[in-house]
C-alpha cells in the first residue's frame, strides 16, 4: 500500500505534467463501464496492488475530477465547510448523506465526488493527503473520521488565520 503523502505527491506530479490522457482516465473510474482505463494509471502511479485498494483508487479518480491540493484544509469535514459557505442551510443535507455513509465504495464514494466536483466549482482544494489516510482507515475507524470532519465542518473558524481582511 502506497504512503499518503507519496500518493499525493505521484498526483501532483501527474498533473504538472500536463498529461491529459492519464487524468481522463483516472476519471473514467467513476464509470462502471470504463473504471477500468483507470487501473493502468493508477498502478503505475501507486504500484500494481494499488487497484484492489479503494481508498487510492477513490483519491486518485477524484484528483483527476480536482486537482488542487491543499494541505490547508485539516479535513474533508473542512473542504465541506468551504464549500457550504453562506448557503450552509443548503449544504447540510449533503453533508449529512456524508456522515451516514457506511460502505466506502457504494455510500460514501460518490458523496465525495459530488462534493469534489463543488469545490472545483468554487475553486476550493482538497486535503488529499489527509483524505487518503481517512479513507484507509474508514473500515475500523469511520464513526472517528465522520467525528473529525462534523467538528470541522460545524466550527467557526479563527479569523486570524483565515486571509479574509477585517475592517
Amino acid at each position: 500500500m502506497i504512503e499518503s503523502e507519496q500518493l499525493t505527491e505521484k498526483l501532483l506530479q501527474l498533473e504538472q505534467s500536463k498529461d491529459r490522457g492519464k487524468m481522463s482516465h483516472l476519471r473514467r473510474w467513476w464509470s462502471p463501464a470504463t473504471k477500468h482505463y483507470a487501473y493502468p494509471v493508477i498502478a503505475g502511479l501507486a504500484g500494481g496492488y494499488s487497484i484492489d485498494h479503494p481508498p487510492t483508487c477513490i483519491v486518485a479518480a477524484l484528483f483527476a475530477v480536482h486537482p488542487a491540493h491543499s494541505e490547508k484544509s485539516k479535513n474533508f469535514g473542512t473542504t465541506c465547510r468551504l464549500v457550504a459557505g453562506k448557503h450552509k442551510d443548503t449544504f447540510d443535507s449533503h453533508f449529512y448523506r456524508l456522515l451516514a455513509s457506511e460502505d466506502l465504495l457504494n455510500d460514501l464514494a460518490p458523496i465525495l465526488y459530488r462534493i469534489a466536483k463543488r469545490a472545483k466549482n468554487e475553486g476550493i482544494a482538497i486535503n488529499f493527503t489527509q483524505l487518503h489516510k481517512d479513507l484507509c482507515k474508514w473500515k475500523y475507524s469511520a464513526e472517528r473520521i465522520k467525528t473529525d470532519w462534523a467538528k470541522e465542518y460545524y466550527s467557526v473558524p479563527d479569523s486570524s488565520k483565515l486571509d479574509i481582511p477585517t475592517s
